[in-house]
């Protein structure tokens, strides 16, 4: 996942940010998912 590399200072992720993540995660896997 590179779209948080417009943040260089933080070393961890916040809660918004963790929530983005799994967000986008779970959308890639429902979308690629059926297709495997």
């Amino acid at each position: 996942m590179t779209f948080m590399t417009y943040k260089p200072r933080a070393p961890g992720f916040t809660l918004i940010e963790l929530v983005l993540t799994i967000a986008i995660m779970g959308i890639v896997i429902g979308l690629v998912g059926p297709m495997l």
